[in-house]
């Protein structure tokens, strides 16, 4: 038989492999685990949360000590922050230059009640997803500005003498924005008294299996 016959046959079987792959990272990319998962569970009072239980929390962020971040884009205090730098290098490609993600403990608001936030656990046992709130460009002809261009060289690149565009992208949790928590419950004796009634305070966090999610997507910011 010609093999001309199953090209056709070839270049179906491989459209259909790539619109399947695309549609697998899609559906378990960290945004849709954690759009997913918040569906299912309805948000709960800080002092109803049980020992062990896994909840949903939304509420505000606030800093633990004054302990803060400074988001190298957007010079944005936050208590968690994702960059990521890519150069153009074809007509849809695009080569990661820099991706950073560094976050501290912090504190989660809701009803004038207070949780811990552990997020300084394994990478593994939580999973985030911010909405990208700092955006630029550079190229040949947009020059990168002067903090830009001093990020990239901490990371040992340049924007310079390069035709091609590069992309900065920047996503934080900014102190006192509403966000939605997920994890498990842990009560704990605590030095920071957030209730007058008791020593022990609302610890949430993750493991390999109930991870840890976090979101400011105003789609999981609605309460059941």
């Amino acid at each position: 038989m010609d093999f001309n016959f199953y090209i056709p046959l070839i270049f179906i079987v491989l459209v259909s492999l790539f619109i399947m792959f695309t549609a697998y990272l899609h559906y378990t990319s960290p945004k849709m685990k954690i759009l997913k998962a918040s569906k299912k569970i309805a948000s709960k009072r800080i002092p109803l949360i049980k020992e062990n239980e896994y909840a949903k929390i939304i509420g505000k962020a606030s800093a633990i000590d004054n302990n803060i971040l400074i988001s190298p884009l957007g010079k944005k205090k936050c208590v968690y922050y994702q960059v990521h730098v890519t150069k153009k290098t074809g007509k849809n490609s695009l080569e990661t230059l820099v991706k950073e993600e560094k976050c501290v403990d912090f504190i989660i608001e809701s009803h004038r009640e207070k949780a811990m936030i552990n997020t300084t656990i394994t990478f593994n046992h939580r999973c985030v997803h911010l909405i990208e709130d700092v955006t630029h460009q550079s190229n040949f002809k947009m020059a990168a500005s002067m903090h830009l261009e001093a990020y990239l060289n901490t990371h040992g690149k340049t924007s310079k003498n390069t035709m091609n565009s590069i992309y900065y992208d920047e996503a934080c949790i900014e102190i006192g924005e509403e966000i939605s928590v997920m994890g498990i419950g842990n009560w704990k004796e605590s030095d920071h008294e957030f209730d007058r009634y008791s020593s022990k305070n609302l610890f949430i966090s993750g493991d390999k299996v109930n991870k840890l999610l976090i979101t400011d997507d105003p789609k999981a910011l609605v309460s059941k």
